[in-house]
């Protein structure tokens, strides 16, 4: 669950509070970016408060690629609570039906009488913040997922091995990703990379090592304990499809950990098909490779 408040200034910007935290993702980026589109104003007019127990309001937290579908979905929610609040106030300001108002391509459309007026948000705000009834608009909402849709990703590995060492060389990594409408395409981008670089670890390098005698963890530190470093990435390409979710906001879906899941299995199998031996375990060791490969 994730809850979202907004507060709308005299000027025409915006404060955005939400519980969700930001951790690397670009949460931040990406729910300013839905609260801008939804109120029609620039991202620059939204200044963000995110996990600050004594301001912002409660979230359950950032996990399991939550925060665009859900704290999207707060987020989303708020900002039409605070549209339906500014249609109410032009509605009394200028003696309209709240059915004669409507907010289309970035402006609220009034529908006196006499012929339509238009406003953009900051003329809308100016107009019933300093009218004879001054109103301070505050949009709210929560949110509490009762569709899960799933993202997909499928992956491709190209890989050469030295089938005298059991050395595998990583050449071309590819992942293609369905995750709704992209709200912002390079965070996208940036999180399927991350996530095939753990997908690299997970498959050629990271392991625990426990002593068998004492118990004792030895691959207790980034020296025994393998990381994928950045001169060990492959070449990564990211294809981005175009999808839309109807019950995401502005289309999207989720994305975090998608990347990492299919990488695993694409390199074994891409091995697999580079040696003619099952793979059968991981991390999928030079050692592993050449005792397969009856060296």
């Amino acid at each position: 669950m994730s809850s979202s408040v907004i507060l709308v200034n005299d000027d025409g910007t915006a404060n955005l509070l939400m519980g969700s935290a930001d951790i690397g993702q670009g949460s931040e980026t990406i729910l300013s970016q839905i609260a801008a589109e939804g109120l029609g104003i620039d991202l620059k007019d939204i200044t963000v408060t995110a996990a600050d127990t004594k301001f912002t309001p409660y979230d359950t937290g950032t996990f399991a690629s939550s925060q665009t579908y859900v704290g999207g979905n707060a987020v989303f929610l708020a900002v039409k609570d605070a549209r339906e609040k500014i249609i109410k106030a032009l509605a009394r300001l200028y003696g309209v039906n709240e059915e004669n108002i409507i907010f289309e391509k970035r402006r609220f459309v009034i529908r006196p009488s006499n012929g339509n007026l238009e406003l953009t948000f900051k003329e809308a705000i100016s107009k019933i913040t300093f009218g004879q009834r001054g109103v301070i608009i505050i949009g709210s909402s929560s949110y509490k997922a009762e569709e899960a849709p799933p993202p997909f990703a499928v992956c491709w590995a190209k890989v050469s091995v030295d089938m005298i060492t059991g050395s595998v060389s990583l050449k071309h990594i590819i992942e293609a990703v369905d995750v709704g409408k992209a709200i912002n395409p390079e965070l996208v981008e940036g999180q399927v990379q991350g996530g095939v670089s753990m997908g690299v670890g997970y498959a050629m390098m990271e392991q625990i090592e426990i002593d068998k005698k004492t118990k004792k963890v030895l691959s207790s530190d980034l020296l025994h304990y393998e990381v994928p470093l950045t001169l060990d990435m492959p070449e990564i390409h990211v294809y981005i499809a175009d999808g839309y979710e109807p019950t995401g906001p502005f289309g999207a879906k989720s994305v975090g950990e998608l990347s990492t899941v299919p990488v695993a299995a694409a390199i074994a199998i891409a091995i697999s098909n580079a040696t003619g031996e099952e793979i059968k375990e991981i991390p999928i060791t030079h050692s592993y490779i050449a005792r397969g490969c009856s060296i």
